[in-house]
């Protein structure tokens, strides 16, 4: 019932999520078609927004199909997560704000202000501004310390269901929620950065156990759409990291060769 609606919307998203990146970032000014800056950034986001929603809900059911009784460690996991991070973040986020990470609070506070749009932190080429991007729009309402916190923790529950969604597929139910669990209850090191905007770690992370879940569902999948569509996935999810920290090359290291070989 997905695939039908998901055709038509999907190219739509990605020709949109092309035209945003021009028309948002300073960078791409040499390259913006004549009118484009006509449209309202947000006009092209709603079709960016709706094709990643339909490949989302897509991925879970390609990834795990119904949850079922796994759907309670998951919850669990989550819910471990936020609770033990969320007081954190709103009474003392300020004490996860590094130097390093101030920078990507600039981006923010220039993003809101309209001022100026940067692909990557000033002076650190190899540090995306997702994070500052999407923690804008927060930092109009809140303090910009509680928003960054808030995102990054947005960050760490994708990342507790990515695991979960590994466990999976390598094990059982109890491996899974076993797994997530351990995500939940971190070391204090990975639990300071859980939180901190300091470079972008938490979303190489995320986007790091998404896209080798990805791969692992392909190698066991059938039918040429499904994998073709989880390979997309986590090249997508590969890219989104990488644009977000260089270290997301380590990452994409057991992808690249997990899949030349199951090609050949």
């Amino acid at each position: 019932m997905l695939a039908p609606v998901a055709l038509p919307i999907l190219p739509l998203a990605v020709l949109a999520w092309l035209l945003l990146g021009l028309r948002w970032f300073d960078a791409a000014a040499p390259l913006r078609p004549p009118g484009l800056e006509a449209l309202p950034a947000w006009l092209l986001s709603l079709p960016v927004a709706a094709g990643l929603g339909l490949g989302l809900a897509r991925l879970r059911r390609e990834l795990a199909g119904p949850l079922g009784p796994a759907g309670r460690g998951l919850l669990a996991a989550l819910l471990l997560a936020t609770g033990l991070r969320l007081p954190l973040a709103l009474a003392g986020a300020a004490g996860y704000v590094t130097s390093d990470g101030a920078l990507s609070g600039i981006v923010a506070l220039r993003a809101l202000a309209g001022r100026e749009h940067f692909v990557f932190v000033p002076a650190v080429p190899y540090s995306g501004s997702l994070k500052s991007h999407l923690t804008a729009p927060l930092a109009a309402v809140l303090d910009p310390a509680v928003a960054f916190a808030l995102t990054s923790l947005g960050f760490y529950l994708a990342y507790v269901a990515g695991v979960h969604a590994l466990g999976r597929l390598v094990g059982d139910r109890s491996t899974a929620t076993w797994a997530a669990l351990y995500a939940a209850l971190a070391p204090a090191f990975v639990t300071q950065y859980s939180l901190s905007n300091d470079g972008n770690y938490v979303e190489v992370l995320a986007f790091g156990a998404w896209a080798l879940a990805c791969v692992g569902a392909w190698l066991r999948s059938d039918g040429e759409a499904p994998r073709l569509g989880l390979l997309l996935a986590a090249g997508l999810f590969l890219g989104l990291g990488f644009w977000c920290h260089i270290l997301a090359v380590m990452l994409a290291l057991p992808a690249g060769l997990l899949v030349p070989k199951q090609m050949a």
